[in-house]
C-alpha cells in the first residue's frame, strides 16, 4: 500500500492477502495475488484489489473433512476470466495470510517476513461459483 494511502488505516489493520499459483500450465511460476484494500504492495508484489474473504472451517473430530470456503465479489469478471481461461484454477494452491498495514510496503515499518495466519489450501470445484458470461 502506498504511504499515501494508508493514512485512513490504523497501522495495526489486519490485511488479508491471497495468492493463487498453479492455475497456468503454460507458466508455473506466474502467481495471481489480490487482497480487499487498494494500492497494496507487500515484499515488492502488488496485489490486485477484489473484494474477497475466507469463511473459517470448524475443527471437528468427527465426520466429513471441512473445508475452508473463499467468497469473491467477481463485478468486474476477473474470477471468471481465470476460469475460461485456465481450467486448471480447480487444482490451484490459494495461499492466504495477514499482515499489519504498517509491515505493507510504504507503511512505517514495512517488512514481508512479519505476517499472521497462514493458510494453504487447495481450491476445490466450487459450490455457488457462477462464471459471468465474456463477450
Amino acid at each position: 500500500m502506498h504511504a499515501a494511502d494508508l493514512s485512513g488505516l490504523s497501522l495495526d489493520a489486519s490485511i488479508p492477502l491471497f495468492e493463487l499459483r498453479n492455475y497456468d500450465p503454460a507458466n508455473s511460476n506466474a502467481v495471481f495475488r489480490f487482497t480487499n484494500e487498494y494500492n497494496v504492495s507487500f515484499g515488492g508484489n502488488v496485489y490486485q484489489s477484489i473484494g474477497a474473504r475466507i469463511t473459517p472451517f470448524p475443527l471437528r473430530s468427527e465426520g466429513e473433512v471441512p473445508q475452508a470456503e473463499l467468497s469473491v465479489n467477481d463485478v468486474l469478471g476477473t474470477f471468471s476470466t481465470l476460469y475460461y481461461q485456465f481450467p486448471r484454477i480447480v487444482d490451484a494452491q490459494l495461499t492466504y495470510f495477514v499482515t499489519l498495514a504498517r509491515f505493507l510496503d510504504g507503511g512505517s515499518s514495512p517488512n514481508s517476513a512479519k505476517f499472521r495466519s497462514l493458510s494453504r489450501l487447495k481450491v476445490s470445484h466450487p459450490k455457488t461459483f457462477q462464471p459471468r458470461r465474456l463477450s
